[in-house]
């Protein structure tokens, strides 16, 4: 707790952030007023400061400083004020692109003249 600041100035806010192979849930006190990036800063403290797997490969992968972030799942700057129970999230980039992904695996089925068999019709 910053020094000064009374229980009724705090509020409670939400952070999580998840990969693959692990996740990070923290229930965060931050000043009225607290914008997104200094969530972001007090997660980082409050990681650095865990002893477990989970917080050790968050603090080394995440992108603390350049990856996108959003409150309850809709994207916003970091300059953002946050409210009372936000939960702010620090999105990992992808590790492929989707549209991509699925075009590439559509490729595999295509005939030599660029029709996919099973979603072609029968004319008649």
């Amino acid at each position: 707790m910053r020094l000064g600041l009374t229980t009724r100035s705090l509020m409670e806010v939400f952070f999580a952030m998840a990969s693959p192979h692990w996740q990070i849930s923290l229930t965060l006190q931050v000043p009225h007023g607290s914008r997104v990036a200094e969530v972001l800063a007090l997660a980082q403290a409050a990681l650095s400061e865990r002893c477990d797997t989970a917080a050790r490969t968050a603090l080394a992968e995440a992108p603390w400083r350049e990856g996108t972030v959003g409150i309850h799942g809709e994207l916003c700057d970091r300059e953002h004020a946050v409210s009372a129970q936000d939960r702010v999230e620090l999105y990992l980039p992808l590790q492929a692109d989707p549209k991509l992904e699925r075009r590439r695996r559509a490729q595999s089925a295509q005939t030599e003249k660029g029709r996919n068999p099973l979603t072609v019709r029968n004319r008649r």
